[in-house]
């Protein structure tokens, strides 16, 4: 990386898109990827901290603050779904919720809103979307921490009634970095970075770079999560995948723009509510059609594909196509 960018990367990420401490407290047990003196290996202090939340119902509050601009995330994962809001200062903002069928996103500029949705397999989908950075940005942002900055174990401590570790900042990872960093980390028994509390500057190009950091993550376990009363203003759609063409029904009230992102294909008129019409991959692009075909041949480079079509609404499908539809081209029967 660019020893000038180090900085910069916090802000973007945190624009893409607390509780004290109490006193001396035992030391506890040792995160994986920690040890006696500080981080020990990276990569698996980064791991596990993205597994136990994952695995977890938890709020989570981040604040990135640099040169009059501040990006915001709050996200609420329970047991129903999750409900994610990422936030500019300059007015700009994207919510998501998230429950196990599918995902409906509102993003808002100034007072104009619009409204997409993610369907069929939505982990497919949010691989290849933005939303995906705005649910994940309680496993994602710390590894930017752990990745560019080096920390000194300092003991253990207590914060919000859960026993933790605490870490230093010491500075920069990235040699010949002209800065400082100034902070600190906290990580629970199961690895998870619970607090950060940090200011870090860098002079880059005769200017200095200064970028302050708040993260909390909170309620785990316990967190719950409502779905927000916008999201039926969101596109709604069922997709089946039936021996390898994606039956796409439009399940909502009101028609939606069937032409696919990024591709020559798509219907001659919007897909109107209840209407189904039949998407088959091909050699890099789609056909479309609102009649099953009766067979299809097809190349498609990867298992996964992610396909978005609309305009004002829209909706992104996500679908995995086992290695005997994705390997040859092949003749599918109807």
């Amino acid at each position: 990386m660019n020893r000038y960018a180090v900085a910069a990367v916090f802000l973007a990420v945190a624009l893409a898109g607390c509780g004290g401490l109490m006193g001396d407290a035992s030391t506890g047990p040792i995160a994986d990827g920690y040890n006696e003196t500080g981080v020990e290996n990276v990569s698996v202090a980064i791991q596990t901290h993205a597994e136990a939340v994952a695995s977890s119902r938890y709020s989570y509050e981040q604040t990135v603050e640099t040169s009059g601009t501040t990006g915001s995330f709050e996200i609420h994962s329970g047991s129903s779904g999750t409900l994610a809001t990422q936030s500019s200062s300059n007015g700009a903002s994207r919510s998501v919720w998230r429950d196990a069928d599918s995902a409906e996103v509102r993003t808002q500029r100034g007072e104009q809103a619009t409204y997409s949705a993610l369907a069929g397999n939505v982990s497919v989908a949010l691989s290849n979307s933005r939303t995906g950075s705005t649910l994940r940005a309680a496993e994602q942002f710390p590894r930017t921490i752990l990745q560019q900055v080096a920390f000194d174990a300092a003991g253990g401590t207590e914060w919000n009634g859960v026993s933790v570790r605490e870490y230093e900042a010491t500075g920069f990872r990235v040699a010949g970095v002209n800065g400082t960093v100034d902070g600190r980390m906290l990580v629970d028994a199961e690895g998870r970075v619970r607090h950060i509390d940090m200011d870090l500057t860098q002079q880059t190009q005769g200017q200095e770079l200064a970028v302050d950091i708040e993260t909390s993550l909170t309620e785990v376990g316990s967190a719950t999560a409502s779905e927000p009363d916008w999201t039926g203003d969101a596109p709604s759609v069922s997709v089946v995948n039936e021996g390898g063409v994606l039956e796409v029904t439009n399940t909502g009230s009101a028609s939606i723009n069937a032409t696919f992102a990024g591709l020559e294909a798509g219907l001659d008129s919007p897909l109107a509510p209840d209407e189904t019409m039949y998407v088959a991959p091909g050699n890099n692009t789609v056909s479309v059609s609102r009649e099953r075909p009766d067979s299809v041949e097809y190349n498609w480079p990867r298992p996964e594909i992610a396909l978005r079509f609309g305009t004002d609404r829209t909706v992104t499908i996500g679908a995995y196509f086992s290695p005997e539809y994705a390997d040859e081209p092949v003749t599918l029967g109807a």
